[in-house]
């Protein structure tokens, strides 16, 4: 009988931690949200508010930054150093929260997800330049939730999607020629794009060094250190 007593009153307490359990999450998600209006909008005090003093940042591109004064001015000089240039920060649809516990107490929560990053340049509108992975660690500083740990990783340009292998493709003539010239642009060296019977090839300098880059040549010298090299895209 009292095993009995016992599974029922286990029972009836699954609906009362399952809503407290929800009220912490929607504490947690609440802070999320003020940090990156925060963050958006430029309000560094907001930002401060919920950030751990001892907070650190990782950044799978940008390297390390530890301490909350280093993160915010690190915002200020870059992502709001600009007007002409601003970055707005959007949260995806699969944002999750896990709540860390010990015992039966809360310690912290775990926000994870994917942001895209929208920039806006001058008067023109805003577009979305890229996305990325990120992970935010909260814990709890008696009754208020603090950004402790921040991790923001596999940053790519928005849109992109991984490719499907394929057994193989076939270009018909016509196809292959549309693709048959010059191309330059800004930063990348020419590329020349010839045909080969039923192949297309891709003749394009070598990188040379940064050092080399940046020592002015003549064309003999450019010849010699950077000769076309052929690549059979067939």
């Amino acid at each position: 009988m009292t095993s009995v007593r016992t599974i029922a009153l286990l029972f009836t307490m699954l609906p009362a931690a399952a809503s407290a359990s929800a009220n912490v999450v929607a504490e947690v998600e609440a802070a999320e949200q003020a940090f990156w209006q925060g963050y958006n909008s430029c309000d560094y005090a907001a930002m401060e508010t919920n950030l751990a003093t001892d907070v650190e940042f990782y950044h799978d591109m940008g390297g390390a930054i530890k301490g909350k004064a280093a993160l915010v001015d690190s915002v200020r000089r870059n992502i709001c150093g600009d007007a002409q240039h601003r970055v707005r920060r959007e949260t995806g649809t699969d944002a999750k929260t896990y709540l860390l516990k010990q015992g039966d107490t809360v310690y912290g929560a775990l926000v994870t997800g994917t942001h895209v990053f929208h920039a806006k340049h001058g008067a023109a509108a805003e577009v979305p330049e890229g996305r990325a992975l990120y992970s935010h660690l909260w814990t709890t500083k008696g009754s208020k939730w603090e950004l402790s740990r921040v991790f923001s990783y596999a940053h790519g340009p928005f849109g992109v999607v991984q490719a499907t292998p394929v057994a193989g493709a076939m270009l018909t003539a016509a196809q292959i020629d549309r693709y048959i010239g010059n191309f330059a642009g800004p930063g990348m060296p020419p590329i020349l794009f010839s045909r080969s019977g039923d192949n297309l090839l891709l003749h394009c300098r070598r990188v040379l060094p940064s050092r080399d880059v940046l020592r002015p040549r003549n064309s003999a010298e450019e010849k010699k250190l950077a000769p076309w090299e052929s690549i059979n895209t067939g």
